[in-house]
């Protein structure tokens, strides 16, 4: 079993049904890996009616925190027709001009960026 069939199981065995909330965006912040971007987008795709962003991690500037390569992960969720935006958060402020960069190798949509607010220890 692959490891995004787990997550798709796993967070659907939760009865993640974020549609019955009423929001009106869904927040995908902090995904680590390309699996756990796949397995979101897909349920995304297979019948929840919100738009939602993706927000990913670096520790290197470079990747995702897993060591994915971030542009892969924004091609991923790019392909998701309800994902609106694609950005970075909890990554040292260094690396972000960098990161955006990459992500537009991977997407046209916009670009988000959520910084944190106080001491500033991700490094």
């Amino acid at each position: 079993m692959e490891k995004k069939d787990i997550t798709r199981k796993s967070v659907t065995r939760k009865g993640l049904r974020i549609d019955e909330f009423g929001a009106d965006l869904i927040a995908f912040e902090t995904v680590p890996n390309k699996f756990e971007a796949q397995a979101f987008a897909e349920l995304l795709e297979e019948g929840i009616n919100i738009p939602a962003w993706f927000s990913f991690n670096s520790k290197d500037g470079v990747n995702v925190v897993s060591g994915d390569s971030l542009t892969e992960c924004a091609k991923i969720v790019d392909s998701c027709q309800k994902v609106v935006a694609i950005g970075i958060n909890c990554t040292p402020p260094r690396f972000i001009s960098g990161l955006i960069q990459t992500i537009k190798k991977g997407t046209a949509k916009p670009i988000l960026v959520l910084l944190l607010v106080g001491d500033f220890t991700v490094d």
